[in-house]
């Protein structure tokens, strides 16, 4: 019965793949807009070498610390068990979450605000 209703929940998935995949790409330009500005307005850097630059060092941000920050999300934020019975009431919440950051990071680095992410 279980495995029917999560079935029934692959679209909810879905969405939030969406969602999370326009929160890193905000994530990313925000944080090469904060990072990078400096170098390139003062032509330290062109825009190209900023790009090449932000590519290599987000990515390597990601894969050494992106670990510890998902074990601290995980256990130190908030905890799984009110959600045990009700794993569809979790995807839910997750999703909409997700959608709500990826909206306003959006809007805030088309604006040219300079959000923290961290």
């Amino acid at each position: 019965m279980a495995e029917g209703i999560m079935y029934s929940l692959d679209w909810l998935f879905a969405i939030g793949v969406l969602f999370f995949l326009l929160s890193a790409w905000a994530i990313g330009a925000n944080d090469v807009a904060n990072l990078y500005v400096t170098s390139v307005s003062l032509r330290s850097l062109t825009l190209v070498q900023a790009g090449c630059l932000a590519v290599l060092t987000e990515f390597i941000g990601a894969i050494a610390l992106g670990e510890k920050v998902t074990e601290t999300i995980r256990k130190g934020v908030f905890t799984l068990d009110p959600f045990k019975d009700s794993p569809g009431t979790l995807i839910l919440a997750m999703v909409i979450a997700e959608a709500g950051s990826a909206i306003w990071l959006t809007a805030c680095t088309r604006a040219g605000f300079p959000v923290s992410t961290t």
